[in-house]
């Protein structure tokens, strides 16, 4: 399992250069309107292949078709979170910021985020140890972003 994440996280974070070199030839929103139908296309193909070859789609389906108002309204804000969070991100990348150090800060505020949602939120505990190495990510990646 860890292979695979650690795989995936490697692909993760190669994509800031990719944006940035499409955005060398694209605006930040003609960019985010391809993406939008790429990625459309692909989740359309996989929602294809489920619906004709997946025993338990239609399992699936009613699940959805039955959820309750609150969780629609999680998944509109996630996806206005989304769309708005890709386009500043784009327009960082294109006009102000390196993709390293964008990627960089989104990790730091991602670190600090979900350490405070899962205290204050889901009630966990750390150790000292554990705080000591969320220190040590944030340190490093501030360390790694200084300018000369």
């Amino acid at each position: 399992m860890y292979h695979y994440l650690f795989g995936l996280s490697l692909l993760k974070s190669i994509t800031p250069y990719f944006r940035k070199h499409v955005l060398t030839h694209l605006d930040p929103h003609d960019f985010f309107l391809v993406n939008v139908f790429s990625i459309t296309f692909i989740v359309m193909c996989i929602l294809l292949y489920r619906y004709f070859f997946d025993k338990t789609f239609d399992k699936k389906f009613k699940k959805i078709t039955s959820m309750k108002l609150s969780h629609i309204g999680c998944i509109l804000v996630l996806a206005v979170l989304t769309v708005v969070s890709s386009i500043t991100i784009m327009s960082l990348d294109k006009n102000h910021n390196t993709p390293l150090l964008n990627s960089i800060f989104l990790r730091v505020i991602s670190t600090i985020t979900f350490v405070l949602v899962s205290i204050f939120v889901f009630k966990e505990n750390y150790t000292l140890l554990q705080f000591f190495g969320i220190s040590l990510i944030i340190l490093g990646s501030f360390l790694v972003s200084k300018d000369k």
